[in-house]
């Protein structure tokens, strides 16, 4: 009995053993099935871009239209108000790092570098165009000056805080402008030009709303003259008398500017707002104030203006960068 015992007992075994074999021989022809399918797909399937290692860059348009208040003493002793119409191009993108090994090296010569550059979220780097047209009149309305001005702005600013409540950035810039005013009522000193170039403190705040199906964002910008130099002309001097004395009084009519003698800062607010998955309907405003007095002239312009725009996002050429980190995305 206990040999029958015994036997039954090794046949059972035995059997286990040979059903956990077949098992196991049809786990791995499955897996392997499996494998050869995945690297079918994908073969045949495009591939998508690595996104990480791109830069995008946020470029924002608009067209405004304000009030504007004016007082220059070289042109008038009243203050003159009136409209502006604005045109603004802003443009965002992040910084690069350098991250990691180039991919696929053994192909590429021994020269070529050997890492690539990413996005770098901690630094932001910022510029505005915007070209300014105003026409004001004095409170008898029976003079008007125009006013057209360019200005550049470029800035570079570090991430300072970063959470749910959004993102801060705080650097410096330069910021240059190039105008002029036009008085209708002066005849011997109609014109007076506006040229000036400062070093510059920014602050950018943006914030995205958590709502998945309306995720709007809110942007804050400020910007500070802290130092630069400006041109100015004396009180009551034509601009013919600036060259009769050998061509030399020009350059020494640009003066110093600084805390002491000129206020200049600018505040700005952005709406950016989805269109379903089209595009983005940008929304702003802008408040700038600049009052100096320089050579014994006062000169004050404040403008409030509305914006209404659009916001893109671009992805810019890739160059060396996209041959080596995608590589093997590339056709052909």
């Amino acid at each position: 009995m206990m040999a029958t015992t015994n036997k039954d007992y090794l046949m059972v075994k035995m059997k286990l053993q040979k059903l956990s074999i077949c098992l196991a021989l049809l786990l791995a022809i499955g897996s392997s099935a499996e494998a050869q399918l995945k690297q079918l797909g994908s073969e045949l399937l495009p591939r998508e871009p690595r996104l990480t290692s791109y830069n995008l860059q946020q470029r924002s348009y608009y067209i405004g239209v304000g009030g504007l208040l004016l007082e220059d003493r070289y042109l008038s002793p009243l203050r003159y108000g009136g409209y502006t119409l604005s045109y603004l191009s802003e443009r965002m993108r992040y910084g690069y790092r350098r991250d990691g090994l180039v991919r696929e090296r053994e192909l590429l010569p021994s020269w070529w570098p050997t890492t690539s550059r990413v996005a770098d979220t901690r630094w932001l780097h910022h510029s505005v165009v915007a070209l300014d047209y105003g026409q004001t009149l004095n409170p008898a309305n029976n003079a008007s000056i125009r006013r057209l001005q360019l200005r550049l702005e470029r800035s570079l600013m570090c991430r300072l805080g970063s959470g749910v409540w959004g993102r801060l950035y705080v650097g410096a810039g330069v910021t240059g402008g190039l105008g002029t005013l036009y008085s209708s009522r002066n005849g011997n000193n109609p014109a007076t030009a506006k040229v000036d170039l400062a070093l510059t403190a920014n602050v950018h705040y943006g914030y995205q709303l958590p709502w998945r199906r309306f995720p709007a964002r809110v942007r804050l910008s400020s910007r500070m003259d802290l130092l630069g130099t400006a041109f100015a002309q004396e009180f009551g001097e034509n601009y013919y008398e600036l060259y009769e004395r050998e061509h030399r009084q020009t350059l020494d009519r640009f003066r110093l500017i600084h805390l002491g003698n000129t206020l200049a800062h600018q505040f700005r607010l952005a709406i950016d707002i989805p269109v379903w998955d089209y595009g983005h309907l940008s929304l702003g405003y802008r408040a700038q104030v600049r009052q100096w007095t320089l050579n014994h002239t006062y000169n004050s312009q404040i403008d409030h203006t509305f914006y209404f725009g659009v916001t893109t996002y671009i992805k810019p050429m890739g160059g060396r960068r996209l041959l080596t980190d995608e590589r093997s995305l590339i056709p052909l």
